[in-house]
């Protein structure tokens, strides 16, 4: 099945405003009598994000077409660039650049699997004509 990709039209990402937990598989119980006992729940699950990007009234619009109409109002999974990696060019262990044969670095081009969370994107009108759009998502295992 193929899934959406996230509108190149729109900003990179702001790492400001960008905050990434570790998903919990854990169960833990706290018996009045013994130490807290921990469990694995499920395998692996979601990791949450959080983030925001500066939007023109175009990108605004853009974005609208993507969450009405191409993830179904977050409905749909969707693909994402790696905020932290994707762009960056690949390294070896002195952190010297990994180049091809013609001398071009090689760049990373991570992606992330996503989906919205439970709240909608939200959106902010900021100075001028511009908006900040606040989004929720969960990356897939």
């Amino acid at each position: 099945m193929t899934y959406p990709t996230w509108p190149t039209e729109l900003e990179k990402i702001l790492l400001e405003g960008y905050s990434a937990e570790f998903g919990n598989s854990r169960q833990i119980s706290r018996p009045r009598d013994a130490f807290i006992r921990s469990k694995r729940k499920v395998s692996r699950v979601p990791q949450p994000i959080q983030f925001a990007i500066f939007a023109t009234p175009d990108q605004k619009q853009r974005f609208e077409r993507f969450w009405f109409e191409e993830i179904e109002e977050g409905n749909s999974f969707f693909y994402i660039p790696d905020p932290e990696l994707y762009g960056k060019v690949l390294a070896d262990e002195s952190l010297a650049s990994i180049t091809t044969r013609d001398g071009a670095p090689i760049e990373i081009s991570n992606t992330w699997l996503c989906m919205f969370d439970e709240q909608p994107p939200r959106r902010e009108w900021i100075a001028g004509t511009n908006y900040r759009l606040s989004m929720n998502i969960l990356v897939m295992p």
